[in-house]
């Protein structure tokens, strides 16, 4: 009885956080093309923030959907069942789309405002590059996972040790670049944009001349946006991040690893739904807008209601 009430909390959970998600990043989306933002670059990459999210709710939700169907053996025993989607492949592609593009965000905005002389604001090239190194650093990211499906499928070519050597690669590069640098470096440049903000507001001279080449009304509180999203991503994904890492490296005992399913899918559309949440109530524009909006709406909603009570008819 208490096993199936924990069932029917996850479902109800997963469920809210997918809804939440979807709506919360469709929201965000078409915010992207109401408020003024004056840095191309940066509002491209707040539009693919809410775009990567988006993309890993549905991916998640489908992935809670074949936990619940009994899926056949043939099927689950087939190389590209491994290597796609029992290995995460699918769910590994958004995880690291979203972390890379919050990395990029955060450096464009501490270039924009540090080394702002060297800023090319409007530059078409920079947003190209921008894209290409989201898709080139994902790809690297999640390829390892392709790698070790194959040998998980055909492990008499390199045996259980080489085997075990891919696994232990896989998780220290995932721990490293998609979860440890990714922290530490949004952490470090926005911390450094706040002392750089204190220090105009002290009449630092450097920081002074800069006022007309990086400051945008919409985008003075995108750091601590950053900085919420980045501790989110840190209590939420450390768990599972340095357990893998340290499952794979023998320092804890391994989990049985012939069911693909774990609860741990639990905690990953934690952040596809908080991310645009607090981009949307954190940074000024945004809320702003949202509110506007939201307050037109209730006026709307009451009008509707104070002529459907005038109305004797009804």
């Amino acid at each position: 009885m208490a096993e199936q009430g924990i069932i029917v909390i996850k479902h109800v959970l997963i469920s809210l956080m997918i809804a939440v998600g979807l709506i919360s990043n469709m929201v965000g989306f078409v915010s992207t093309y109401r408020v003024p933002v004056g840095f191309p670059a940066t509002r491209m990459l707040i539009r693919l923030q809410f775009i990567w999210d988006e993309l890993g709710i549905i991916v998640i939700g489908l992935y809670w959907i074949s936990f619940q169907i009994n899926i056949p053996l043939n099927i689950l025993e087939s190389s590209l069942f491994t290597y796609v989607w029992s290995s995460y492949y699918v769910a590994a592609l958004p995880i690291a789309l979203s972390a890379i593009n919050m990395a990029l965000l955060a450096v464009d905005r501490y270039w924009a405002i540090v080394w702002f002389r060297t800023y090319r604001r409007n530059s078409k090239h920079y947003r190209i590059a921008l894209v290409a190194i989201l898709l080139t650093w994902t790809i690297l990211l999640t390829s390892p996972i392709i790698i070790l499906g194959h040998f998980m499928v055909h492990e008499h070519q390199i045996g259980l040790a080489g085997l075990n050597i891919i696994r232990k690669t896989c998780a220290l590069i995932g721990f490293l670049f998609s979860f440890l640098i990714t922290s530490l470096l949004v952490c470090a440049t926005q911390v450094h944009i706040f002392l750089v903000v204190r220090g105009k507001k002290n009449g630092t001279r450097i920081i002074s001349t800069s006022s007309e080449n990086s400051e945008d009304d919409n985008m003075t509180t995108l750091s601590i946006s950053l900085i919420i999203i980045v501790v989110l991503f840190i209590v939420t994904r450390i768990s599972y991040n340095l357990g893998y890492l340290l499952t794979q490296f023998g320092i804890i005992p391994k989990v049985d690893t012939i069911d693909w399913k774990t609860d741990i899918i639990l905690l990953i559309p934690v952040n596809f739904c908080s991310n645009p949440l607090v981009l949307l109530f954190t940074t000024t524009g945004y809320r702003k807008w949202l509110i506007g909006n939201i307050k037109i709406m209730a006026v709307s909603f009451r009008k509707l209601l104070s002529r459907e009570r005038s109305n004797p008819s009804h």
